[in-house]
């Protein structure tokens, strides 16, 4: 960085200019004496006097050497000030049409871009770092804006079309109980069943879009409790056992305590609940009947781990890269699982981050997928 700021130049140059200035106008007097004692010397030697020279001339030569050596300071002051001023302007003019052109930039929403520092003075050089500083602080705020923008109108899009189907099976199914009541009263219980169960889809759907909204908030925080996990993880495993009961699937549930742990765990049990929802759910709707639904929990000391395995048709590759993402709803081909806003898995893996966790799935060979939920202890 200069040292020097743009005062202290301009100070330093016009010194410079004086004492430069002082020092020709020095010399040029010196000059024109020299000059005038050598023309008498001529004139003397020419046996000539001076004194008979003409009056208007003696007068002429005096007032053109007088205004000559008054003159002359004032031509090398601006001589040196013309010099020095561009020297000083190759020198200023560079950061400052950087800063123009960044500005502009800024104006076309245009910031992904560097100012570097060019040199110059003190002063400018301070005020491109700020400059920059100002432009990665508005980048990263318009940045974050517009992301949010866009996962808005992906909501929007994700709520138009994910409860589209089931809004239009539960219109049908009404309009045809209303049109020919009379005729089908043997198929009753069936519509109401699907009702039920577009229904339950679309309030699932809802559902999630408002946990999302609510854990995307800057100022959400988890409501920390003690919680007996053992007898957490029972209940829960009591109602996935009934549930799958209804679906003809197999559920099996596994808890290990380690040695020195008493089973207590400070965390958020109504987020812990919601994880466990999104993943035993996911399994449930994905697993063929008469499969199977494994549940491992381990209490460990700083963390518990909890997971879930099925066999199920597991994920697809391309699914693995990107199924924690928000609407990520996977491969089209199993489009017939869907039913959901492509928000479970994301809403899990933000969860445990909350946790000071984190998440994992993947497949096993011969079975179907797995998904692990780590969180730790919170304070």
């Amino acid at each position: 960085m200069n040292k020097f700021t743009f005062r202290s130049q301009f100070t330093i140059a016009l010194i410079l200019t004086l004492i430069l200035s002082i020092i020709c106008t020095v010399a040029v007097w010196g000059g024109s004496l020299k000059f005038l004692i050598h023309m008498i010397n001529v004139m003397s030697l020419s046996n000539k006097n001076i004194e008979n020279f003409p009056e208007v001339a003696r007068v002429g030569f005096v007032i053109l050497f007088v205004l000559g050596n008054m003159a002359a300071p004032f031509v090398f002051i601006l001589l040196f000030t013309i010099l020095f001023a561009r020297r000083i302007g190759k020198r200023l003019v560079p950061p400052i049409v950087q800063l123009i052109n960044g500005a502009g930039r800024i104006q076309r929403n245009e910031l992904d871009f560097t100012l570097s520092v060019m040199g110059g003075s003190k002063e400018l050089v301070q005020l491109t770092e700020a400059f920059e500083e100002m432009r990665s602080s508005l980048h990263q705020s318009l940045s974050a804006q517009w992301k949010m923008e866009q996962e808005r109108r992906d909501m929007v899009a994700a709520i138009a079309h994910d409860l589209r189907t089931p809004l239009t099976i539960i219109q049908g199914h009404v309009d045809n109980l209303l049109e020919n009541k009379a005729k089908q009263a043997e198929r009753l219980d069936s519509y109401l069943l699907t009702i039920r169960k577009n229904t339950d889809r679309a309030v699932r759907l809802l559902d999630d879009m408002g946990i999302v909204s609510e854990i995307d908030q800057p100022d959400f925080s988890l409501s920390v409790r003690p919680l007996d996990v053992v007898v957490f993880c029972r209940e829960k495993a009591e109602e996935y056992r009934t549930i799958c009961s209804a679906k003809s699937l197999h559920f099996q549930a596994e808890i290990q305590v380690a040695d020195g742990c008493d089973g207590w765990f400070r965390a958020d049990g109504l987020r812990l609940e919601q994880m466990l929802d999104n993943v035993i759910g996911n399994s449930i709707r994905l697993t063929p009947e008469g499969g199977k639904i494994e549940w491992r929990v381990e209490i460990l000391p700083e963390s518990v781990v909890l997971e879930v395995s099925d066999t199920g048709p597991g994920f697809a590759e391309a699914d693995l890269l990107h199924m924690f993402e928000k609407f990520y709803q996977g491969d089209a081909s199993r489009s017939i699982h869907k039913g959901h806003a492509g928000l479970g898995l994301y809403i899990v893996k933000t969860l445990a981050e909350k946790h000071g966790g984190s998440v994992s799935a993947g497949n096993r060979p011969g079975e179907g997928a797995y998904v692990q939920i780590r969180i730790s202890a919170q304070t």
